[in-house]
């Protein structure tokens, strides 16, 4: 029998989080339960509850999927009231780092390879006391990876299934004002938030501050990248988005971030020093900028942002 202690310091706790999506949650929890290691694994499921009467019937549906297909030993939590996305996973990734020190983090619209989890907890093991490296990334865009090496730092920190530390988390900046006005007192540095300029983080802290979206994910990435903080990357994705079918609460309908994920095991190449890779960098910003031409949810983002402007003033 494994002890507790060893559980913790092995395999770090899972939060799921769910809302009204039966056929993506249960794709998820297949594929968790493709991972070995989640047998070992504390694992909790939150629920959220229904926005409205007409999202009751896919809440339903949705929990009674959890209650089918999770392991046996996850603990499920049934919100009676509705949080948000938002407010749902800092709630959750807040409880966990607390109790654990760590947390690997699954919405529902994901697709794990069967070594996602073998390598989140190696991952979490070999950076946990580098203060520089906040993040553990498990999506990895649809770049060239030709001369990348098998896993690198870089500045953002990608939301389709990661994990982190309560060392970084208790960085995380609730107030997205705060953040947007360090950024933008220096024009590099917004540059630099933007990915050099070739997409709109700002835009969406803003969108977030003039109630346009709910993100905690862009409030977490400005809350690293305000302190230099890094977030490792595999060349190889470990996950993949399956929610961009239109039923996200921040998803348009595209297949651009589509990827295969991996099908052997991380092999240890860590890289040497915590600094950003320029070259994976590279890579990225030019994705970035090859889908400022799609209709894609940065730029309705910004859209939506230019309205507001021109009704309040």
């Amino acid at each position: 029998m494994i002890a507790m202690s060893d559980i913790i310091a092995n395999f770090a706790p899972i939060a799921v989080f769910a809302y009204k999506r039966p056929h993506h949650i249960v794709q998820l929890l297949q594929s968790l339960k493709a991972c070995p290691e989640h047998a070992h694994s504390p694992i909790t499921i939150y629920c959220d509850g229904p926005r409205s009467e007409a999202d009751m019937d896919l809440v339903h549906k949705t929990r009674m999927a959890i209650k089918e297909y999770a392991p046996a030993h996850a603990v499920i939590i049934e919100r009676e009231q509705n949080l948000g996305l938002a407010d749902s996973i800092i709630t959750g990734v807040t409880e966990n780092c607390y109790q654990y020190g760590r947390v690997i983090v699954l919405e529902d619209d994901l697709d794990l390879s069967p070594y996602a989890l073998d390598y989140f907890n190696r991952a979490l093991n070999q950076y946990q006391h580098d203060e520089k490296v906040m993040h553990i990334a498990g999506y990895m865009f649809p770049v060239d990876k030709s001369g990348l090496p098998e896993s690198f730092f870089y500045r953002e920190m990608s939301c389709w299934g990661w994990a982190t530390w309560q060392r970084a988390w208790q960085h995380f900046e609730p107030d997205a004002e705060k953040s947007l006005a360090l950024i933008e007192a220096d024009p590099q540095k917004a540059k630099e938030f933007n990915i050099d300029n070739s997409t709109d983080y700002v835009g969406m802290l803003k969108a977030h501050i003039h109630g346009v979206i709910n993100s905690w994910a862009v409030r977490w990435y400005a809350s690293a990248f305000l302190r230099g903080g890094l977030a490792l990357h595999a060349r190889e994705p470990f996950t993949s988005n399956t929610g961009n079918d239109g039923t996200g609460e921040h998803c348009t309908v595209t297949s651009v971030y589509d990827v295969y994920v991996r099908k052997h095991a991380f092999n240890d190449q860590w890289p040497p020093h915590s600094v950003l890779n320029k070259k994976a960098f590279r890579r990225i910003r030019d994705f970035w900028q090859d889908q400022r031409a799609q209709p894609d949810t940065i730029r309705r983002i910004t859209r939506k942002i230019r309205i507001m402007w021109e009704r309040i003033v």
